[in-house]
């Protein structure tokens, strides 16, 4: 997904980074005409030089932020599954004082 930069040297000597693109293929998507002119609207007045430009750093900024939420949305789950099996693991006799516990007494037959 990313370009490969090379360090070239020109024939008189001198260096500079050569930038390989990586490849790019066509995808078609069909969008509303509102959606498309506020797309065409907000590529020029930000200064990227074309709609796939505007439309491809949308998606990439968009991924990022998915795989954000998931990882932190992961890290939640595995931090709720450690407490859940700390608290699974702790015998009755070692509940704390300030901890709210219930007692239920299962000798009293109700008739």
């Amino acid at each position: 997904m990313c370009a490969v930069k090379l360090m070239a040297r020109t024939v008189h000597g001198e260096d500079f980074d050569l930038v390989i693109p990586s490849p790019k293929r066509v995808v078609s998507i069909k969008l509303e005409v509102d959606l498309i002119e506020e797309i065409d609207r907000l590529w020029r007045s930000l200064g990227y030089t074309s709609r796939s430009e505007f439309i491809r750093e949308a998606i990439i900024y968009y991924m990022q932020i998915v795989s954000l939420r998931s990882r932190e949305k992961q890290s939640m789950v595995n931090a709720t599954s450690i407490d859940l099996e700390e608290s699974e693991s702790r015998s009755e006799g070692s509940l704390r004082k300030d901890e709210p516990y219930l007692v239920i007494d299962t000798t009293t037959d109700i008739a």
